[in-house]
């Protein structure tokens, strides 16, 4: 979850990195983009690559290793590559599962007015910025 949120890439884009494209020390992780099918290094939070050495070291006996393998993949017997649908219901759950009603009961009250306290003391003003670099080709046509 730490690599679709810290680096804004779409589901389908994060999908299609492969093992040797994290590279934890210039904290990079690299995939197709989706618009021009080319490879792009993104910046990836610090939280992330932790994220990652977890799973990675939870799935050292469970997937086969290689460069050009596929970085995700599911934590069933038999392992598989991670798939797009299967990525779709993880976020369901996490979206659903801390913070409905039906998890929450008589506390999401207490939770809301906990989580407006956390994020108020993050940031008073109530915005919240991310600096993301971003690069543009422009052209005419003669």
């Amino acid at each position: 979850m730490a690599f679709y949120v810290s680096t804004g890439a779409r589901a389908s884009e994060l999908l299609t990195a492969w093992q040797g494209g994290a590279d934890p020390g210039r904290q990079l992780i690299s995939m197709v983009r989706k618009g021009t099918g080319e490879v792009q290094e993104l910046p990836a939070s610090t939280d992330a690559f932790v994220w990652l050495r977890l799973y990675q070291l939870e799935m050292e006996d469970a997937i086969p290793k290689g460069r050009r393998l596929p970085l995700w993949w599911t934590l069933r017997n038999p392992s598989r590559p991670l798939t797009y649908h299967a990525a779709h219901r993880m976020f369901e759950r996490v979206n659903f599962s801390y913070s409905s009603p039906a998890v929450l009961g008589t506390r999401q009250a207490a939770f809301e007015e906990r989580l407006r306290r956390e994020l108020t003391a993050l940031s008073p003003n109530g915005t919240f910025e991310n600096t993301v670099p971003i690069e543009a080709v422009i052209a005419t046509r003669p």
